[in-house]
């Protein structure tokens, strides 16, 4: 689990509407319990790498119906095992999942619940896996969402923990534009 000691990225704006925030509320993406945010998922994405060879794995099927990431969601339940369960029933090999990164999405514009996502690492013990190998270099950015090209390639490259609050200017999808964020590596 993430540690409350260090340092988390700020709210932008108001996480259930995307209302601008008081300069004084001070809220990181850690302090919004799920509850609070009125119908908001909690989903768990396990960015897949093979450090020797510093390659991700992408494209990889999954529950969620998500292109490029394997996702899960675990209502009420553990999402580290969640994903664990899910990544060992797709056929892949993992060593155990270690929460690094903490985000949270809120769309404005439009009427959807914000999606906290934790972020998983998993090293591969097998390369023999469904999807497809990116080196971390040629990671396809412009075929993901715009929050990726923030915190993946510092993710990749130091493999630090991170947190961070992506604010879209429409509904959750891959075209939609990112107006705000904020990103902080522990």
């Amino acid at each position: 689990m993430l540690s409350r000691g260090r340092r988390f990225a700020p709210l932008l704006v108001e996480a259930a509407s995307g209302a601008p925030l008081a300069a004084s509320v001070g809220q990181t993406v850690t302090d919004v319990p799920t509850a609070f945010l009125s119908d908001a998922r909690e989903l768990a994405m396990v960015v897949l790498v093979d450090r020797e060879r510093s390659r991700i794995l992408l494209e990889v099927p999954n529950n969620l119906g998500w292109q490029l990431h394997f996702g899960c969601s675990a209502p009420g339940g553990d999402l580290r095992l969640a994903a664990l369960t899910e990544l060992t029933a797709s056929g892949i090999e993992v060593d155990e999942p270690c929460e690094k990164g903490l985000m949270l999405f809120t769309f404005c514009n439009v009427d959807v619940a914000p999606i906290r996502v934790r972020v998983f690492e998993a090293m591969l013990r097998s390369s023999k896996s469904h999807g497809r190998f990116f080196d971390f270099g040629d990671v396809p950015y412009d075929r993901m969402w715009a929050d990726d090209v923030v915190w993946m390639p510092a993710l990749l490259r130091s493999g630090l923990p991170f947190s961070g609050h992506f604010v879209f200017d429409g509904p959750p999808s891959a075209t939609s534009r990112l107006i705000q964020h904020n990103y902080e590596s522990m």
